[in-house]
């Protein structure tokens, strides 16, 4: 079995982190495999081209973990403004915030290219290396061009843009010039992985391919401007038992039990998004506001809640929506009182699962998503005796499986279809919502987080074994001036 090296836009390899479901992912996916290499930004920089750029090595179990900082100019170019200015609005189907003839597209690049030259010194022949997320869509292009011959494959967590919109006029000439650069540059990879279907279909729209669509956790040979690739839907997970077990452990703690006292009887709604333009927060605001307005009576029933989730600290969107998330608090104060909400809105991690088992509705409801592993999340972290109910946007990736697994689907632009749902999630039975939460749940376990790496990395290893094994070029020598720090620390 190869080794997996694994390559991520940010990596912290400590505790702090832990309960993040990406990094819950990757990490059980790298277990799951006896240990494997995990490399990316530690999230530190340096204000200098003379200053050494040092390989931090840690060790955690079976996983190693590679680190490098960032120059303030590469994260400047790079990070705050191709990725979360431009790419990320992109992606979403927002404008971008770019202007014509930016340079910050050459940041993107040349961060890339830091990556490769750092990553090659580390890895072995028969390595594959699996890179997550937009952030580093030209690395396999840049590996390429310094000699590894590596299977590389690239797993896409963000949604994938209609072409109409990408092509429209709102979007500046540089990004979508920019956009069909990365397009071409997807198909350097040996395999590539989309969240849902209709990620899929948007980027065989975009390329004009015309045959047959792949089954999910299969992939397909598409070509584009002279080059193949294969392709296909992997959607993500969690490692749903660990999920239950930590949410079955947290209810115990002080906590959970004090926020039991809290809704003093209260039916908890707990809605989960970043306070951005994609979260969707105002919307099921209007929504729950409706549902209290046509349920008067109900009003003194149910609280809600919010834990939010946070945006890179320089993302230009982090607060675009916060104008209609307030109105929309405001509103639902002025009318019905304090004991409508419950202010969870910095929830730490550690606390997240002991809200969600509380809750008798999640209010997911993202406007665009890739996948949305907290609604995998609220499913595992129920009591199953007793068990809430996912009001779930349409437009999130795991609605393609959710919806037919106990999930409410939702529109999430129309806050009366988000009253419709609230109140026909509130009216279920126990019965009912047993049978439900048991359904959703029974497809969790059986398409986890293990499962989700094991089928995108098997159908790599298959068509590997299938082809003549390339002869890895011996490796160059770090970069003059670098070198490795090197940090044993204890199992996670």
């Amino acid at each position: 079995m190869s080794r997996i090296v694994c390559v991520s836009g940010r990596v912290q390899p400590n505790e702090r982190d832990s309960r993040d479901p990406v990094t819950l992912g990757i990490r059980a996916a790298l277990e799951q495999r006896g240990g494997g290499v995990w490399f990316g930004w530690d999230g530190s920089i340096i204000n200098s081209r003379d200053e050494r750029r040092r390989v931090h090595k840690t060790v955690r179990g079976a996983v190693t973990f590679l680190t490098i900082p960032l120059l303030h100019e590469e994260y400047k170019s790079c990070y705050k403004c191709a990725v979360n200015d431009c790419l990320w609005a992109l992606l979403h189907e927002h404008k971008p915030l770019t202007e014509e003839n930016s340079p910050l597209f050459y940041g993107y690049r040349q961060v890339n290219y830091v990556y490769a030259t750092h990553l090659r010194t580390f890895l072995e022949p028969d390595d594959i290396i699996w890179v997550q997320d937009y952030h580093l869509i030209p690395l396999a292009e840049a590996l390429r061009n310094i000699g590894v011959s590596n299977r590389i494959v690239y797993f896409h967590h963000y949604p994938v843009p209609d072409k109409n919109f990408v092509r429209g006029e709102t979007v500046p000439q540089a990004a979508r010039t920019f956009y069909e650069e990365l397009i071409r540059k997807l198909f350097a990879y040996d395999q590539v992985g989309f969240q849902s279907f209709r990620d899929l279909h948007n980027f065989i729209d975009y390329i004009g391919y015309r045959g047959s669509m792949p089954k999910r956790f299969t992939t397909a040979t598409m070509a584009y401007a002279g080059h193949e690739g294969r392709f296909g839907v992997f959607p993500s997970a969690i490692p749903t038992m660990l999920v239950e077990a930590q949410a079955t452990e947290d209810a115990d703690k002080t906590e959970a039990r004090l926020l039991g006292m809290r809704l003093d009887g209260r039916s908890l709604i707990i809605g989960s998004a970043p306070h951005d333009l994609t979260g969707g927060t105002g919307r099921a605001l209007q929504g729950l506001a409706r549902y209290l307005a046509q349920n008067f009576s109900e009003a003194g029933k149910i609280s809600y809640a919010h834990v939010a989730t946070h945006r890179d600290r320089d993302h230009a969107h982090g607060l675009a929506n916060s104008a209609e998330i307030d109105k929309a608090l405001a509103e639902i104060l002025r009318t019905y009182g304090d004991e409508a909400l419950i202010d969870g809105g910095d929830v730490p991690p550690q606390e997240k699962l002991s809200w969600f088992r509380h809750a008798r509705v999640g209010l997911i409801t993202p406007l665009m998503d890739g996948q949305n592993l907290c609604a995998k999340e609220f499913i595992a972290a129920q009591n199953p005796a007793d068990p809430g109910i996912l009001v779930l946007s349409q437009y999130a990736g795991a609605a393609e499986e959710l919806a037919d697994h106990g999930a409410l689907p939702v529109d999430p632009h129309d806050p009366e279809d988000i009253a419709r749902n609230i109140a026909f999630a509130l009216s279920m039975s126990q019965q009912e919502r047993v049978e439900r939460h048991a359904q959703a749940l029974t497809h969790l376990r059986a398409h986890d987080a293990a499962h989700w790496s094991h089928s995108f990395l098997s159908q790599a290893e298959m068509r590997r074994e299938s082809e003549t094994t390339p002869v890895t070029p011996p490796f160059l020598r770090m970069p003059a001036g670098d070198s490795v720090i090197t940090e044993t620390a204890g199992a996670f």
